[in-house]
């Protein structure tokens, strides 16, 4: 047909804290004492939706779009350093146009992807370290090229 419709949905279940590494203890030298720097992590659920469309305008040409987010499985009250994407609630949107003929196929686009993170980070894992709230923001734009020929 001239037009496709697709929806997506994907859901990761919550994960209880564990330990990511098992490390030793640390010592200070003044005054003398002795740090227990576990390094754990936990994971909130997280549902992702998204749909794309594709429309075809003549026999050579096509049209196409998508959208879908891209939710943090981080909690936000989490003093745990922040670490990667894992943790940005970000939205991605692609865009672009289709050319094709009997032996070739050419799509030419672009995605932007947009987004921020929000919580609080302990500046030191030492006992009594301050503690912060952060936000950041998370913005990239890319280009599309896909191709596939026959001979």
């Amino acid at each position: 047909g001239a037009f496709d419709f697709h929806v997506s949905a994907e859901y990761f279940a919550s994960i209880d804290e564990y330990d990511v590494l098992e490390t030793e203890p640390l010592v200070s030298q003044v005054p003398p004492q002795e740090f227990d720097l576990a390094i754990a992590q936990s994971r909130k659920d997280v549902l992702n939706v998204g749909v794309g469309v594709s429309v075809s305008a003549t026999s050579w040409l096509s049209f196409f779009g998508s959208a879908r987010t891209d939710k943090s499985y981080r909690n936000p009250d989490d003093p745990r350093p922040l670490v990667g994407l894992g943790g940005y609630d970000l939205f991605h949107a692609t865009a672009g146009i289709g050319l094709s003929n009997d032996n070739l196929e050419v799509h030419l686009g672009g995605i932007f992807a947009s987004g921020d993170a929000d919580g609080s980070l302990t500046l030191s894992p030492l006992p009594s370290a301050p503690t912060v709230q952060t936000k950041t923001e998370f913005d990239q734009t890319g280009f599309i090229l896909a191709f596939s020929a026959s001979f």
